[in-house]
């Protein structure tokens, strides 16, 4: 028969490696309740056909496994040699069922006299023809278990292979979406920070605008704009630290530097405006600028 692909490339592998000695070897081993029978070995040379050797080791172990218990697994195992070692390397295992099959007419054809004891003799080869046939059952279906065994095994194996892999995908894209909804919460909370700091700058751009034009001069004009600077004061000094802070580090550098300056100089007008109360009836200090070495910031 056709040797099998996977005896073929194991023994291509083996002969075709390139770190440490060759084979110099191989032998083919019928195993049986852990213990070895050597069936044939195979000294390997230079330029020998990997094909053919392979081919007759499957010979070799079909024609072995000819004169076993018909439907009984057999394992063989081929081992490999390097170099002058005694020990095996490598080892490629295969199973093949026995074919041996016995005629179920053997013996039962009598030839005795018709006398009460070659009646006797006729009937003890019954039941051992019987029995014969009986064990000869069991070992096909003990052989057809074995196979189906396997053949669940194997099946089984997969399936839970499947199943891991598609369980580690799953918390992969679990893991993914995770990471973009956390990203695109990031990025909202970033734009209604920007646009909440916006509307604040454009409540805040008549005044910023009237201060850098006017400088020290009172900034003539309607009451709204003497109502909008109180309450932009008002806000300013009223600022915690927390949120002073936040708003300050949601600005760009140079923004940071108008804001500071725009609150500074607030903070000047308003000692300007403590100065001249009584003491008792003057407001606490601006929590985020304290007049530190001469009112520097």
């Amino acid at each position: 028969m056709v040797v099998d692909e996977k005896l073929l490339k194991w023994l291509q592998k083996e002969i075709a490696a390139i770190t440490g000695d060759p084979v110099s070897r191989v032998e083919l081993f019928h195993t049986t309740d852990g213990q070895g029978e050597r069936c044939k070995f195979w000294t390997l040379t230079e330029g020998m056909n990997i094909q053919e050797l392979a081919q007759d080791i499957w010979d070799m172990a079909e024609n072995d496994a000819g004169n076993r218990t018909l439907g009984m697994p057999n394992l063989y195992v081929v081992w490999a040699f390097h170099g002058d070692s005694q020990e095996p390397t490598s080892r490629f295992p295969f199973t093949l069922r026995g074919r041996l099959q016995g005629s179920m007419l053997d013996g039962m054809e009598s030839s005795d006299s018709p006398t009460d004891r070659g009646e006797r003799a006729q009937q003890m080869r019954m039941i051992e023809n019987q029995h014969r046939l009986i064990m000869l059952m069991a070992d096909s279906t003990a052989g057809r278990l074995v196979g189906e065994l396997d053949r669940e095994r194997t099946r089984r194996e997969k399936a839970e292979e499947r199943a891991i892999a598609v369980s580690e995908q799953r918390e992969e894209l679990l893991d993914q979406k995770d990471e973009r909804a956390l990203l695109r919460a990031k990025e909202e909370g970033k734009e209604r920070r920007f646009d909440e700091f916006m509307g604040f700058l454009m409540s805040m751009a008549p005044m910023i605008l009237a201060k850098f034009v006017a400088g020290d001069k009172p900034i003539l004009g309607t009451n709204a704009g003497v109502g909008r600077d109180a309450a932009i004061a008002k806000l300013l000094k009223n600022l915690s630290n927390e949120e002073g802070m936040n708003v300050i580090n949601s600005l760009k550098t140079q923004n940071q530097l108008a804001f500071m300056e725009l609150y500074q100089s607030y903070k000047e007008d308003d000692a300007k405006d403590q100065a001249k109360k009584p003491i008792l009836f003057r407001d606490r200090e601006h929590r985020l600028l304290k007049p530190v070495d001469g009112g520097k910031k």
